[in-house]
């Protein structure tokens, strides 16, 4: 039940990147930024709540 607790989160938390991705310039430091930045953060959150690598998991916080 916990991943879809952080599917949500990373839906949330990707939404201000978004926002910020559709403003700058394509291939960008800043659009580089934008898309790369929440990865260490969901990353963590895979981590931390020990959800690991298995493929069952990658549908719904990839999607």
């Amino acid at each position: 039940m916990i991943w879809l607790f952080i599917s949500i989160f990373v839906i949330l938390f990707n939404i201000p990147f978004g926002y910020w991705r559709k403003d700058v310039r394509k291939f960008s430091l800043p659009w580089f930024l934008s898309v790369h930045l929440p990865v260490p953060v969901i990353i963590f959150l895979r981590v931390l709540f020990g959800l690991g690598w298995g493929l069952s998991t990658f549908p719904l916080l990839i999607g």
